[in-house]
């Protein structure tokens, strides 16, 4: 009965974005935003979490313009149904999908290495315009409501999805017929991680994307795509290649490549530090000394270090 609740909330917002307009649904999205500032009981722990990565001085500035990203977030959701796919142009500058068109056409398939930053679904919607077919795999919503709808829209833009299941049989296939794989490698790993820094503290991070560009040779290109000023229209951005490791030792090569990963996505973190999920307990697992002594002798021939 809640998550049917929360699904009709969420229909009657579709409603006001849809009344509203964009320029109206923008500036409902900040009211959003400015309630959560001040109703979210993980504040303590978000705040904590950008001192981290960014100092205590800036934290305050950015965690004002995150709850403003997370209300405007809200309101695209909302308003992702009514897209045109022919008119997607009026809300992301799509231009760098040419980076990913090039990497396909020397022959590999390509992992696009993203996290919940910026706007995710329209990184999503961008890539499906480069005529090369995009793959994800898929973590379901917790509201079987949402996730139902949220995958038919995925769908619609001829995006195709996957579960947990067999997923790494099925990203081997993707990737070994030159199509892109999505991966979101920005939340924490838990046991089945290896611990790699992440803002100078070791995080368990799936080793999912270091794992199948050694075993298919596809190439990892960090993607992202964020708001701009206007707060209405977005930029697809995709940096330079990860990559891979190759120091002989596979484990070793899978932890080092992994860490590449992360700093690639700290870098694009960075650029726009309010547009991150600050709210995920990146940093949740506990690490084990022998965590510790494992990213300590990898960070020797890398050059990295830890806290």
């Amino acid at each position: 009965m809640k998550d049917l609740l929360i699904y009709a909330v969420f229909r009657a917002l579709c409603a006001v974005c849809h009344l509203l307009g964009r320029s109206g649904s923008a500036g409902l999205g900040c009211l959003i935003g400015l309630a959560c500032s001040m109703l979210d009981r993980r504040r303590g722990r978000i705040m904590a979490n950008i001192a981290r990565g960014f100092g205590r001085a800036r934290a305050y500035g950015i965690a004002k313009r995150y709850y403003e990203h997370l209300g405007l977030i809200l309101v695209e959701y909302a308003q992702l149904g009514r897209i045109d796919p022919g008119g997607l142009e009026a809300w992301i500058d799509a231009a760098a999908v040419g980076r990913v068109r090039d990497a396909t056409a020397s022959g590999r398939g390509v992992i696009i290495m993203t996290g919940h930053v910026g706007n995710w679904e329209l990184t999503g919607y961008a890539l499906t315009r480069s005529g090369v077919p995009l793959n994800s795999l898929y973590r379901p919503v917790g509201n079987e409501y949402l996730d139902r709808r949220l995958r038919r829209l995925r769908e619609r833009i001829g995006q195709r999805t996957h579960g947990k299941l067999g997923s790494m049989r099925w990203s081997l296939e993707v990737l070994r017929r030159c199509e892109m794989l999505g991966l979101l490698v920005d939340q924490d790993g838990g046991r089945a991680g290896v611990f790699a820094p992440m803002f100078g503290r070791l995080a368990s991070t799936l080793p999912t994307a270091a794992k199948l560009a050694r075993k298919t040779g596809a190439a990892i290109l960090p993607t992202a795509s964020f708001r701009l000023r206007d707060r209405r229209q977005h930029r697809l951005v995709v940096g330079p290649e990860v990559l891979p490791a190759d120091t002989g030792d596979k484990e070793r090569d899978v932890l080092l490549t992994t860490h590449r990963c992360n700093l690639a996505l700290e870098k694009i973190i960075s650029a726009h530090p309010g547009q991150w999920l600050w709210s995920h307990r990146r940093w949740h697992t506990a690490v084990r000394p022998e965590d510790a002594r494992a990213w300590s002798l990898a960070a020797s021939m890398e050059g990295g270090r830890a806290r």
